[in-house]
């Protein structure tokens, strides 16, 4: 078939992100190849894959829109044409672990240990860049050290455990087939700082509070007491408070805590007599920029990329891929870069 036949099908029968990734597609060039759900995605994956690839190849991400259009996407491809481990597709868990979804099971499909991709900035190691790199704090001693990490851990028990129960309403919503507007919730509204602890306010102390302010946000009914509880009871159960409190409310805690830190230093680290100036100036609408890219690889992520682009480039440099795949890559992939940014 040829590729204008190829791209008048993508046009009538495929997804969007299927006829763009037809569009980009140079099967003699250096690059591999991801399809994301979001816009940001790229954010956090660019790096991460980069810094595995050897010299000279790079490696490009389409968003699709969302994860069913991911998996949607996935389907229109023929294997038979194109390179599995070249092309590969990221998707989030999402609520899948308490919805029933069925996600295809492919080599080539990425999906994420936890809520999301996000939910890897709730790390201490990620904190302590951010607070040296952004916040301009660094060379704390041992003592202040555990000091932050105690500070931060807390704040992160005190913010999951509060959101449970709404996020046990999110799983009720869902299995009820609600449409509930996710990025509406602020998550914000129910909390505040005394000194460098992260509180409820005193308005939304109580469960029933937080579950109608979620409710009014999202557009929708507050879901019913029992169902709610039994989703809770299997958040909890499936360690929820650590692993499906949703990304994006995540993000929003580790900068609100990150930036509390900062505020409050002197009474951390007695050197620091004044708030340092920070290098860059970061709030929400910049957050994501500034976060992704300090993201450490998960090692199921590490492992994927081993299992997938890594094999298709050793598989070139074999001479085990189509001469119409390696032509123009047999110099570019002698690198040991693999062993040695994957911790082989």
């Amino acid at each position: 078939m040829d590729m204008l036949k190829i791209h008048q099908e993508a046009l009538t029968e495929t997804p969007t992100a299927y006829h763009e990734f037809l569009l980009k597609y140079r099967p003699n060039d250096g690059v591999v190849y991801g399809l994301v759900e979001g816009k940001h995605d790229p954010m956090y994956y660019q790096s991460i894959i980069e810094q595995a690839l050897p010299e000279g190849w790079n490696v490009e991400l389409i968003p699709t829109g969302g994860r069913s259009s991911t998996l949607k996407a996935m389907e229109n491809f023929d294997w038979n044409r194109y390179p599995r481990g070249r092309i590969c597709f990221f998707v989030d868990r999402d609520l899948s672990e308490f919805i029933a979804e069925i996600t295809p099971d492919a080599d080539n499909l990425y999906i994420t240990d936890k809520y999301s991709i996000e939910n890897e900035a709730i790390s201490v190691g990620v904190l302590k860049r951010i607070l040296s790199e952004v916040f301009n704090i660094s060379e704390l001693s041992e003592q202040e050290q555990s000091k932050v990490k105690a500070i931060f851990e807390g704040n992160f028990q005190v913010f999951s455990e509060s959101l449970s129960v709404v996020m046990a309403q999110i799983i009720a919503w869902r299995r009820n087939n609600e449409r509930p507007n996710l990025n509406n919730i602020t998550v914000e509204d129910y909390f505040t700082f005394e000194d460098t602890e992260l509180r409820l306010k005193s308005e939304f102390a109580s469960k029933d509070s937080r579950l109608q302010h979620s409710a009014k946000c999202a557009g929708v009914s507050v879901a019913s007491a029992e169902d709610i509880a039994t989703a809770e009871q299997e958040f909890l159960a499936k360690d929820g408070l650590q692993k499906f409190v949703r990304g994006k409310y995540c993000i929003w805690f580790f900068l609100a805590c990150a930036s509390n830190i900062h505020r409050n230093i002197s009474g951390i680290a007695a050197r620091y007599t004044q708030t340092p100036k920070p290098k860059i100036a970061v709030g929400p609408k910049n957050a994501i920029v500034v976060i992704a890219p300090r993201l450490r690889c998960p090692d199921s992520l590490r492992s994927f990329i081993r299992g997938n682009y890594e094999k298709y480039l050793h598989a070139c440099r074999d001479g085990t891929k189509n001469n119409s795949h390696i032509q123009s890559q047999r110099k570019s992939f002698l690198s040991s870069v693999f062993g040695r940014l994957l911790g082989a």
